[in-house]
């Protein structure tokens, strides 16, 4: 692993001259800084872009940074008309490159990235803004999260929906935010100088432990995430599940946990990862097992737990006698017995 990889030194982007002013229809609430990164997902970005520009909420800045995408993106983002919305189209170094942008662009008190392929809900803006003022200090606030197909069709709850996650089960890969339903106090992630630029799948997991803020848990849906075969976390699983594992060595360098212990959780998650439907590879979960068992025995129960639900989602229309059958032979190749 690069060591720069784990460092915080970088510069972000210079901030640009005669930035538009943001609009202001109601002071006494929170201006919201929202940026896309945006590359060739010109079939999706429209409705990410309906999806924000429809919020009933009186306080938008809307940037959509696009990397110089070859396909209908530009057309898409040319016919936007909307003094809350601006964009900008340019080759640039990846997802976090855009993000980091867009955000010396923004003046918002509060805010988030939602990526081109994905959208809010209805009302997530007010309702994030509604939380933010109760609060006593800068918090992180996430609220929950529908998964949707290519089509837009609702296909169910994103897995991990913990009200009470904190930065030591992000450390241990128990919990994942739902990155499009979260919102930033925006002078918390100036301090930290951004996302980092050296990351292209999970940046998200390193800013979290970065910010290390307390977590607010809102119970409405907030944000639609959408899983399609050209998703980049989809089509490239190898590459994101490295990146994890790399964050979490930089946290060991940091002494936030140790070696032993990232490294067992690390091979929960990338098997978690390999059963789920658009990773599916049942050899390679049952490998990061292996390794997580020989590393750590005491999280056999976590395992039990991952393969049991594996297969009743697959064994919906069998009976509990090929579940428990298929159970046995998934032991068998972990080395146990039931």
């Amino acid at each position: 692993m690069q060591r720069m990889l784990c460092e915080t030194s970088w510069v972000l982007p210079p901030v640009p001259d005669d930035l538009p002013e943001p609009v202001i229809n109601d002071p006494e609430w929170p201006l919201i800084s929202i940026v896309t990164p945006s590359f060739n997902q010109g079939a999706f970005v429209g409705q990410t872009i309906g999806s924000i520009l429809a919020q009933e909420y009186p306080n938008i800045e809307y940037w959509v940074i696009d990397g110089d995408s070859s396909d209908q993106t530009k057309e898409v983002l040319a016919q936007v008309n909307d003094p809350r919305f601006h964009w900008l189209s340019e080759a640039d170094d990846g997802q976090s490159d855009a993000i980091n942008k867009g955000l010396v662009r923004c003046h918002g008190e509060l805010f988030t990235w939602v990526n081109s392929d994905d959208m809010l809900a209805p009302g997530a803006l007010k309702a994030f803004a509604a939380v933010w003022r109760t609060l006593p200090q800068a918090s992180l606030i996430y609220g929950l999260m529908r998964l949707i197909d290519a089509s837009g069709v609702d296909i169910g709850y994103f897995p991990s929906h913990s009200p009470n996650i904190t930065r030591d089960q992000l450390l241990r890969l128990w919990d994942i935010l739902p990155q499009p339903a979260t919102m930033i106090p925006m002078e918390r992630l100036r301090a930290v100088n951004g996302v980092n630029p050296a990351l292209h799948f999970a940046m998200d997991l390193d800013l979290w432990i970065r910010l290390d803020l307390p977590m607010v848990h809102h119970p409405e849906v907030l944000a639609y995430f959408r899983e399609h075969p050209s998703s980049k976390s989809v089509a490239q699983t190898p590459s994101f599940i490295k990146e994890v594992e790399q964050i979490l060595q930089c946290a060991v360098l940091d002494g936030l946990i140790s070696k032993a212990e990232a490294q067992a959780h690390f091979q929960i998650f990338a098997g978690n990862t390999y059963l789920l439907p658009q990773h599916y590879d049942r050899p390679q979960a049952l490998s990061h097992f292996r390794l997580a068992l020989g590393q750590s025995p005491g999280l056999l129960p976590q395992i039990l737990s991952s393969l049991a639900k594996d297969l009743i989602r697959r064994s919906e229309r069998k009976g509990k006698r090929s579940i428990l059958r298929d159970l046995h032979a998934h032991l068998r190749q972990l080395g146990l017995r039931l």
